[in-house]
């Protein structure tokens, strides 16, 4: 009888009906809310797809897409049937754990920034596609304590002793390259002979996702490399080997030396040698790396005549008989 009593009160009434207002419109709410969908499935063959025909947000080809081919299909095939925007944070992290559980921590740290982007490319598709869009889960991920081994400064003398001793003609022209141009394994394994004019190189298609960049050798280098290509029609690669045999060489030379080297440290060798010489503008030619800093904006980049003229230098230091 009490609570009957208590409801007979205005008051009461009033604040019973205010409660029961709320959770109506709490379950409203439920019930209006859009719940987005995409299978993992789709999710896959759209960025597939965009990766392909897309453009990134400066204009350009996206860099190399088969990055990613690897990763997808891991994904695909651990979450297969799943709607991709009810995953959580939680079941990204295991997924890295499960197949990266021995990689390196920079390797780790790649794989959830391409988790991360695939993400967003999916949650900007259902925004156009005027779906309902959730929270992107890698964004939630721990950050990955990553610190990047800057490397050892080879001096010139044991560089050119690595070069001039290569095993073969075809190994010497790949280690002058790869160590005065700055190449990139890939780069230089795509060159044809119809991209190599005298010492400038043109790269199609390089990581940056340009459609070319340019690249230069010295003297000694283009002549060598001229002789090399003597029999190569236009159309033939200029260094018609493997990515892993050029490794090994690189390597396997290297350690006969006492040297630790692999293509990517020769490249490195390249750009720190002109930053010793106080030669940014030739260290920034040498890397062509797409990132653009202030100083990027206002100071003009080296022309290749400029190049050529600079690398004179160099070339004087490895190649010492040359006139």
């Amino acid at each position: 009888m009490a609570i009957e009593d208590a409801l007979r009160s205005p008051e009461a009434i009033n604040l019973l009906l205010a409660g029961l207002l709320k959770r109506l419109e709490g379950i409203e709410t439920k019930l209006d809310r859009k719940v987005a969908y995409l299978s993992v499935e789709d999710a896959v063959e759209g960025y597939r797809q965009h990766l392909r025909d897309g453009k990134s947000r400066r204009g350009t080809q996206h860099r190399k897409p088969e990055n990613f081919d690897y990763l997808l299909s891991l994904f695909k095939r651990n979450f297969a049937g799943r709607n991709i925007a009810e995953m959580t944070s939680d079941e990204i992290d295991i997924f890295v754990a499960d197949n990266w559980a021995d990689a390196k921590s920079g390797t780790i740290k790649q794989r959830k920034i391409q988790l991360r982007v695939f993400f967003g490319w999916v949650i900007l598709y259902l925004k156009k596609h005027g779906d309902a869009v959730f929270q992107n889960p890698c964004e939630l991920l721990e950050p990955v304590a990553h610190q990047v081994e800057r490397p050892e400064f080879i001096p010139v003398e044991k560089m050119r002793e690595f070069i001039g001793s290569a095993p073969s003609f075809t190994h010497k022209i790949i280690f002058g390259i790869l160590a005065t141009a700055g190449l990139r394994i890939s780069e230089l394994l795509k060159l044809r002979k119809m991209d190599v004019s005298g010492r400038v190189l043109t790269l199609r298609y390089p990581k940056s996702g340009l459609k070319e960049e340019t690249a230069v050798i010295p003297a000694r280098i283009a002549a060598e490399l001229k002789f090399y290509m003597r029999n190569h029609t236009d159309e033939q690669k200029v260094i018609p080997l493997a990515e892993k045999a050029v490794f090994n060489a690189v390597r396997n030379h290297g350690e006969s030396l006492g040297l630790d080297l692999n293509p990517h440290a020769l490249r490195k060798w390249a750009a720190t040698y002109w930053e010793r010489k106080g030669e940014e503008g030739m260290v920034n030619f040498v890397l062509r790396h797409s990132s653009v800093n202030l100083k990027g904006r206002y100071v003009a980049p080296l022309m290749v005549e400029e190049v050529m003229e600079k690398q004179e230098i160099l070339e004087k230091e490895l190649y010492p008989k040359t006139k």
